[in-house]
């Protein structure tokens, strides 16, 4: 639909119509078409409602990200974004455009920033030398970082430079998202050298792990402000070396971990680390776990749900893999949901699916409560 052709029957619409129309319309696209038609399509579009948050991206077919046009990317820069700057809190930007954007105007009230698609040598140098983004060092709360998909494994190292650079640029950073698409050149792994200084304003960090330790490193005591951990990690193994793995975590309020590879220590390592979370409210578990035994709605209580007390949801999503050595009294499918009749007016799939060749069976369980402690614990 050409909107500038449609916008005789645009303009018959009342105000508030309109405004609806448009927020179900809007793009950047929309914002491009619209704006410069007539005064009063522009004092609608000038709105807070379509300036506050900005994706000046593009995406070709294949779902991967671009920049804009370049005769929208010009027009953007030097007429639209000066008019608007002072009105625009959020932007989300790709590498390619992201510098010309940051620089056609000042953005007083910007506190949002999302770059995607970032090359990491390019991230290295921009991040090393600062330029670009000291003038938004005390602005900046909330920041996306999302490099180039790419199965490179030799970037740890930088990967761990940037990570750290970060916090040096922005001094009043409250949440920090870095790597979300979980591409296999960004995981970051410490490598017994954690970053030794965090900003205090931290509370919400997402990230991508090489192993499990390096969440340990995240929860020793040096961003004991976070109250929100979301952690994607590739190996949970046993530990070599010693880490302050004990003490309590008493700010944590919301705990998502997500591995894909199985791992056998399930009761030795992930069990104990939510023991620690003593204010849990909001938790999270997607795994692959190997272990004797196959768990069970009595498990959950005790050794979740009765030790975080102030936990209000709780979702488990995991596929448990228990090898059997007596295979007379192997568990049904009956037998494992009859262990979760406590958890009431929940969501609770268990499926459990026998492998006599193999001696083992495969238990998949899928949990979602909000937790009434009158009635789970009752």
């Amino acid at each position: 639909m050409n909107m500038v052709h449609s916008s005789i029957q645009l303009t018959d619409l009342p105000d508030e119509i309109l405004m609806i129309i448009l927020k179900k319309l809007y793009g950047v696209e929309i914002f491009y078409s619209l704006i410069g038609v007539n005064k009063r399509l522009n004092k609608i579009i000038y709105d807070s409602i379509f300036t506050r948050v900005l994706t000046l991206l593009d995406y070709r077919l294949d779902g991967s990200i671009c920049s804009l046009r370049y005769p929208m990317l010009d027009r953007f820069c030097l007429q639209i974004l000066p008019k608007i700057h002072h009105k625009i809190e959020e932007l989300n930007l790709e590498a390619l455009s992201m510098t010309r954007i940051l620089l056609a105007t000042n953005y007083p009230n910007l506190h949002g920033l999302s770059l995607y698609d970032l090359d990491i040598e390019r991230a290295k140098y921009l991040f090393t030398d600062k330029t670009l983004f000291l003038r938004f060092r005390n602005q900046i709360t909330s920041l996306i970082i999302d490099f180039t998909k790419s199965n490179e494994r030799d970037k740890g190292p930088i990967i761990r430079l940037i990570f750290t650079l970060i916090y040096d640029i922005f001094s009043n950073l409250q949440c920090l998202n870095f790597g979300p698409s979980l591409s296999l050149c960004q995981k970051l792994s410490f490598a017994r050298s954690p970053p030794t200084v965090f900003p205090s304003t931290l509370l919400e960090l997402h990230v991508y792990l090489q192993n499990f330790i390096d969440c340990l490193y995240l929860l020793d005591g040096r961003v004991n402000q976070l109250q929100t951990l979301y952690v994607h990690i590739t190996f949970i193994t046993s530990l070599n070396h010693t880490i302050n793995d004990k003490e309590k975590i008493s700010n944590l309020k919301s705990f998502l971990m997500h591995s894909d590879i199985d791992t056998h220590q399930y009761d030795d390592l992930i069990v104990p680390l939510l023991h620690r979370k003593v204010n849990l409210e909001k938790l999270k578990l997607q795994l692959n776990c190997e272990r004797e035994t196959y768990i069970i709605g009595d498990d959950l209580k005790t050794n979740i749900i009765n030790q975080l007390l102030r936990l209000k949801t709780f979702t488990f999503n995991i596929r448990l893999i228990s090898y059997c050595k007596n295979q007379t009294d192997l568990p049904s499918n009956e037998d494992s949901q009859q262990t979760f009749k406590d958890f009431k007016y929940n969501s609770v799939i268990s499926c459990v699916n026998y492998f006599p060749k193999n001696l083992y069976i495969v238990n998949g369980i899928f949990i979602r409560i909000h937790i009434n402690r009158h009635i789970i614990m009752g």
